[in-house]
């Protein structure tokens, strides 16, 4: 009786042993790493297993914290161990959960604060580490977008970098504004002036209303003139003509030009028509010519009226010689008139 018991015994022991050995699980990780990432907060494990039975899970987390189920979303490292158990049998795993959310650094610096009329590009350079990083810049302006850490920007405005970590995800990014130090001198062109008569002078200006102590002036003038002030805002000639006025202000390097009209004295003003001015042929039959004193093309509009008074034909655009082409108008008797500076005067037209 004793020798069954023995028997029985060993047999109950070795049965329990083989089921025992047969309780296995697997983990299954939905990602292929096993540390959390900036691309990949959460990792998410759940076990299973071909066992006979219906197994119970339990998650142990590096807190000591229980979760009784067969998967799991893990936010933070450490170790997650989880145990399988059925009746009288249980399997462990323990899980080693890491962490890589290292950001990239970026470190944004640039030439020049500011575009000028002397420096027309500003180089924009992007310290970053690790070097793979991946670049992504967002620019006012993308018609050249910029592909690397280093650039060269030709507009102004606010340039946003952005770098991300291709192993981990993780990201950072940085501004940097470009000003605009393009600032012109801002004057404007008076009205034309006159010749003192008789054989007198004038003294022009542009008009302008801002501070002039980092301003330089250089006049370009008529080769017959006679001046004074030509680096100067102010110039004292004595000749009809065209002058320019160049503006170059030294804080940045911006120019700007001016034109102004110079006009010779005149007792009456038709005789400014009458020696400068010629219209021909007379009668015309298509072709109209013109020819016009330098003195004249500033500031002049010519109009066509018919026999009615309509105006016909305007003209504000003028060459020293043009040809206006007439085939649109009737035959008949027309009226062309010019108005200039003070100076205005009436021709009869006869259109073939």
């Amino acid at each position: 009786m004793k020798l069954v018991k023995v028997l029985i015994l060993l047999t109950v022991i070795l049965r329990s042993s083989d089921l025992k050995a047969q309780l296995t699980f697997t983990v299954n990780n939905s990602s292929s790493s096993y540390s959390i990432t900036c691309s990949n907060p959460t990792l998410n494990l759940s076990a299973t297993s071909n066992f006979s039975s219906t197994l119970s899970y339990t998650w142990i987390s590096p807190q000591l914290i229980s979760i009784a189920s067969n998967s799991i979303g893990i936010t933070s490292p450490g170790a997650y161990t989880i145990n399988a158990t059925s009746g009288a049998l249980s399997a462990s795993q323990t899980i080693a959960i890491g962490i890589n959310t290292t950001v990239p650094t970026l470190t944004l610096s640039s030439s020049n604060a500011s575009l000028t009329c002397l420096t027309h590009t500003v180089l924009v350079s992007g310290i970053v580490s690790p070097t793979n990083v991946q670049i992504s810049w967002v620019e006012p302006f993308t018609e050249f977008p910029c592909v690397t850490n280093t650039c060269v920007f030709v507009a102004a405005g606010t340039y946003h970098l952005k770098i991300t970590d291709p192993i981990n995800g993780c990201a950072n990014s940085g501004t940097i504004s470009i000003g605009d130090g393009r600032n012109y001198f801002q004057m404007s062109t008076p009205e034309p002036f006159l010749v003192n008569c008789p054989d007198g002078t004038v003294t022009i200006s542009p008009i302008y209303s801002t501070n002039i102590n980092s301003i330089n002036f250089a006049w370009t003038s008529p080769i017959n003139a006679s001046v004074s002030g030509a680096n100067t805002s102010s110039l004292t000639t004595n000749a009809p003509g065209t002058y320019t006025v160049m503006v170059t202000d030294t804080t940045n390097g911006c120019i700007t030009k001016n034109l102004i009209y110079v006009y010779a004295c005149v007792g009456i003003n038709l005789d400014l028509f009458e020696t400068n001015f010629k219209i021909f042929p007379n009668p015309v039959k298509d072709k109209l010519q013109f020819e016009l004193n330098d003195l004249l093309i500033f500031d002049l509009k010519l109009m066509i009226a018919d026999a009615l008074g309509q105006i016909v034909y305007s003209e504000n655009n003028f060459d020293l010689k043009m040809e206006l082409d007439l085939n649109f108008l009737k035959s008949g008797i027309y009226y062309l008139k010019l108005v200039g500076f003070k100076n205005q005067k009436v021709f009869k037209l006869i259109k073939d």
